[in-house]
């Protein structure tokens, strides 16, 4: 199990913009990349068209999500957007129990002058939720 999740500055980036682009719908992903030295590196992301009405959920299609499991080289975590907090609701907490895939969660913040990423990772392990850390880095 990684300790901490590096995004790629690429990948934040795209993350970003698509956050602002369906704000205040959640934007979603599924994350691809490696793990090496217990850090997990996401070099990628497959946009998963959110389905949901509701500006505060998410729902994806398992036709969209399968598609987009054959697309990424190496799926390894769940990415969603959430318009002002890091914070899992009770509905994620309860999605995530039946997937294996790390969680994460993502924010953008209007910080001098500028948009910057905020990211949480989550992982539900042996009955316990597990929030590690999360950041933009370089590779």
């Amino acid at each position: 199990m990684p300790v901490d999740l590096v995004v790629g500055p690429e990948v934040a980036g795209q993350l970003l913009q698509a956050i602002l682009a369906c704000w205040p719908r959640e934007h979603c992903s599924l994350l691809y990349g490696s793990t090496a030295g217990g850090t997990l590196r996401i070099d990628g992301q497959e946009a998963i068209a959110n389905r949901s009405r509701d500006s505060g959920r998410f729902e994806i299609s398992g036709v969209d999500l399968g598609q987009a499991l054959q697309r990424a080289p190496n799926p390894c975590a769940f990415f969603h957007s959430h318009p002002a907090r890091l914070a899992l609701s009770g509905e994620d907490q309860l999605a995530m129990r039946r997937w294996s895939l790390i969680w994460v969660v993502g924010s953008a913040r209007w910080i001098r002058e500028t948009w910057c990423l905020y990211l949480a990772a989550y992982l539900w392990h042996q009955g316990q939720l597990m929030r590690f850390a999360a950041g933009v880095g370089s590779h």
